[in-house]
Parts: C-alpha cells; structure tokens; sequence
C-alpha cells in the first residue's frame, strides 16, 4: 500500500512484539506491564492497536482470560479484540481494533498517556 510505504515503523522489543505481522508505528501508551502500540497489519493494510505484556506463566493466563472475557463483550464504547496471541520468545500480545480517540481519552487502566 503506498500510505504503508510513507509510514515509519518504530523501534520496540522485539521478542515482546510480533513484528512479523504488525509494523509498529507509534507508542499509544505505557504501564509498568506492558505497552499499547498503533500498529498497520502487513497483510490486511489496516491500522490496529497491540497490548503486549511482560509476564510470568501465572501473568499469562490472566491476560489470556481479559482477552477472551473482553471478546464476548459487544458495546459500543468496547474496543473489538481482533486476535490474541504470543511471539516466538512466549510474550503474550493481543490485537485490538484502533478508534482513533482525543488524548485524554486514550489513557486507561495502567496505562499512560504518552
């Protein structure tokens, strides 16, 4: 696509993200476990957002469980979990829809606003 070609990809940890797939574009925010990223697929062309995490074994299963009760949750003001997953090296990283927000609006959680 030529707006991919125009675009810059960032540099992340790469065994904490699946670079392979996503293209990192620019850090939407922070937390003390783990990073939100914009993102453009390789294959689809489309932006997305990634939540990837540093974790333990019990760390994953959790994430693993937000990921699964928030793909059952439909509601507008929800962002959709695309694809869920985990790089080579084991870190777990989950794809979510991007909606482009105002900058108050993108810090939640533990994560912070960049």
């Amino acid at each position: 696509m030529a707006s991919d070609q125009a675009e810059i990809e960032i540099n992340v940890v790469n065994d904490l993200f699946p670079k392979d797939r996503y293209k990192p574009l620019g850090e939407l925010g922070h937390g003390s476990a783990g990073n939100v990223y914009l993102c453009r697929d390789r294959v689809l062309g489309k932006k997305v957002a990634i939540k990837t995490r540093r974790s333990t074994p019990d760390q994953l299963i959790s994430f693993q469980q937000e990921a699964r009760a928030t793909s059952a949750l439909q509601y507008p003001n929800i962002v959709t979990i695309l694809d869920f997953g985990t790089t080579n090296e084991g870190a777990p990283y989950m794809v979510l829809d991007f909606v482009p927000r105002s900058p108050r609006s993108i810090s939640g959680g533990d994560e912070h606003e960049h």
